[in-house]
């Protein structure tokens, strides 16, 4: 994205927020809105770059572009929103993120960035959202070369990891890229959930064993690096906190399975997370 862009500016109702009507949307950018704006004509806001806005999402893999989008209004003035640009697959692939990230905020707290709208240039599609400075995600802490994280940081980013994944299963939902980067909280200490492409419905215990299996494995940056978390630290503050909140999410039947599960990853947590640097 270049420095400063204008692009045309439409609206999609919220409720009309369907893969074939972004599709047809005219090319640019196309906000949200709660109430219809069929008959308003299309007119052009401006997006500055803000690259500053990425300090700590460097290593995104959906390469994700952050910018101010600045809206003009009729007093004169100008509305300026912080966003982050995330390229998608298809509008369909668009409109899924949409409705995972409505379904989860309506959850209570706002647990995910707020959506915003789309963009559309060609058969090039990608989701808006609201950018929250604010937010930090955990690999800032754990993985950051030139820092050694503490006890009381590696403590928190593990519980934090584990009460996400708590919400997360708790709604029915597995994360499907449970990785460090992923885990995130804002600057009051509410979880925030990061990347929902692979976002899926719960089925069984095995999607709980590979988000938890994929989080061990991103510790060590898929064996690049030594961990920053001793299997002990990730047995105390991870797996423990999990583990205390396994009746509240499984059926009676179902909850036996999954603490077995559980006690094994426990016995295997040397293979899985080797030496630390701690």
């Amino acid at each position: 994205m270049g420095e400063h862009i204008k692009s045309n500016l439409s609206y999609l109702c919220t409720r009309d927020a369907t893969a074939s009507n972004v599709e047809n949307s005219p090319e640019g950018i196309i906000l949200l809105s709660r109430i219809p704006r069929d008959n308003q004509p299309t007119s052009e806001v401006e997006l500055h770059a803000r690259p500053d806005y990425s300090l700590g999402r460097e290593d995104s893999r959906h390469g994700v572009q952050f910018a101010d989008l600045v809206v003009p209004r009729r007093s004169g003035t100008s509305t300026v929103q912080p966003i982050a640009l995330k390229p998608v697959m298809s509008a369909k692939g668009a409109v899924r993120e949409h409705k995972i990230a409505r379904y989860l905020n309506k959850q209570g707290e706002q647990l995910t960035f707020r959506p915003l709208g789309f963009t559309r240039w060609g058969g090039n599609f990608s989701t808006i959202t609201e950018f929250d400075q604010g937010v930090v995600s955990y690999d800032n802490t754990l993985l950051e070369k030139t820092h050694k994280p503490t006890e009381s940081e590696i403590a928190e980013a593990l519980t934090v990891a584990a009460q996400t994944l708590i919400i997360l299963n708790d709604i029915g939902l597995a994360h499907g890229d449970f990785q460090v980067k992923n885990t995130a909280s804002d600057v009051n200490g509410r979880i925030r959930v990061i990347d929902l492409t692979m976002m899926k419905r719960l089925r069984d215990t095995e999607d709980v064993l590979s988000d938890i299996t994929l989080y061990t494995e991103s510790l060590t940056r898929f064996g690049t690096q030594l961990s920053p978390v001793s299997p002990e630290q990730f047995d105390d503050h991870f797996l423990h906190t999990y583990e205390k909140s396994v009746s509240d999410i499984f059926p009676k039947q179902r909850q036996l399975e999954v603490k077995m599960d559980i006690s094994a990853m426990r016995g295997s947590l040397d293979f899985l997370i080797g030496p630390s640097i701690t």
